[in-house]
């Protein structure tokens, strides 16, 4: 009755709810900007910076910029000043200084937001060979996010920044290898990116390589190096290896089935808001696996992958309505739930007829009113 999925090994992309990278920002695993060292030798540099910064010294005036960005080397935060000085810098060609414009005019710090300005000068930065604004402009068209999505130009610029050993970038491209989006499907190619990615400590790239070592993509199917990668990401804090490591054990691949040791990382990966963690933490307190039988904690962790819009969540839930089980009984919002779940999965629909028979015709209206309110409300507060 109460459902817990089909061993569900999953990685991260791009169109994921949790740990997507954030494109008009410094980018995940990479430092923050950092001045030119020939000009910050000496703590007086900020004063020097200025002076050579009036006299158009391209490299003082990007320094200053990171000065005023980060509120280091003596100077104040102030978004204004950083991107004054970033933009006189890349008027000049300083690619560093074209980037971190970039972002500025596409977060709408220090001035207004541009985005068809911000793309100029992440382009020109990008051409220059700056291998973050190459990243940048292969992430915009990987998910068309103010351009035009193009897997071809995704794999162009990914390709160029992965040459500078742009580790992002190396294991994005490996994921188009993997998918055979803008390049013909390549598992070999796509493992070595990967695993070069995950052995710098990439997150993702571990979660994903534990991925390709379960389904023997690239590589020979391997359950204990799969629980090795999906272990080094999930003591990383990836919900998706905690939430697969519990997959593990909870199906027994590679390891013995252990109930107590899937809880713990559902739990972990749930508490994260990862909706299936939280879906097979549900089924795990409904059939008393791992844990006491406690219909309340399910009818819990059921509603919050509910409210993500998990359609076997809704319908778990929907069957404790009914069953009156951790909640007081109610046919009607049994009833919304599986009329909810039919939005995703019209074959979810199906389970209302096990409550139709005990409903008036007046509170099976009144449950489709519910069902579309809760529906619009996208599934929150239902």
């Amino acid at each position: 009755m109460y459902r817990l999925p089909l061993l569900l090994i999953t990685f991260f992309m791009v169109s994921c709810k949790t740990s997507s990278i954030k494109p008009n920002s410094i980018e995940e695993n990479q430092p923050p900007p950092v001045a030119d060292q020939s000009l910050y030798a000496q703590p007086e540099s900020a004063d020097i910076w200025k002076v050579l910064a009036k006299q158009g010294e391209a490299r003082a005036q990007h320094n200053l910029g990171v000065g005023y960005l980060n509120g280091s080397h003596g100077l104040s935060q102030d978004d204004w000043k950083a991107r004054k000085w970033f933009s006189s810098a890349a008027t000049q060609g300083k690619k560093e200084s074209q980037y971190f414009l970039a972002l500025m005019i596409a977060d709408g710090r220090g001035g207004p937001k541009a985005i068809d300005e911000a793309l100029k000068w992440y382009r020109r930065s990008a051409e220059q060979g700056y291998s973050s604004a190459q990243f940048e402009m292969g992430y915009r068209y990987n998910n068309g996010i103010d351009v035009i999505k193009s897997h071809d130009a995704a794999f162009e610029w990914y390709s160029r920044a992965a040459d500078q050993d742009h580790v992002l970038a190396q294991y994005f491209l490996g994921v188009l290898y993997d998918t055979g989006k803008g390049v013909d499907r390549d598992f070999d190619k796509a493992f070595r990116l990967v695993k070069n990615a995950a052995d710098k400590d990439l997150v993702r790239a571990q979660n994903h390589l534990g991925r390709m070592y379960y389904h023997g993509r690239g590589v020979e199917k391997d359950y204990p190096l799969a629980i090795h990668w999906f272990n080094l990401g999930a003591s990383n804090g990836s919900s998706h290896s905690q939430f697969n490591l519990g997959n593990m054990y909870y199906f027994g691949r590679g390891v013995p089935i252990d109930y107590e040791e899937a809880h713990n990382w559902y739990q972990l990966a749930a508490k994260q808001g990862h909706s299936d963690a939280q879906l097979n933490l549900g089924a795990l307190y409904a059939r008393g696996h791992g844990v006491e039988k406690d219909f309340k904690q399910a009818a819990s962790w059921y509603r919050l992958a509910a409210e993500q819009g998990d359609v076997f969540a809704m319908s778990n839930l929907a069957f404790l309505y009914r069953d009156g089980k951790g909640l007081r009984q109610n046919y009607q919002l049994a009833y919304m739930w599986w009329k909810v779940a039919s939005y995703t999965d019209e074959r979810e629909g199906l389970n209302r007829s096990r409550v139709v028979p005990f409903m008036t015709t007046s509170e099976r209206k009144e449950a489709d009113k519910l069902a579309a309110e809760c529906y619009e409300r996208k599934y929150k507060d239902c």
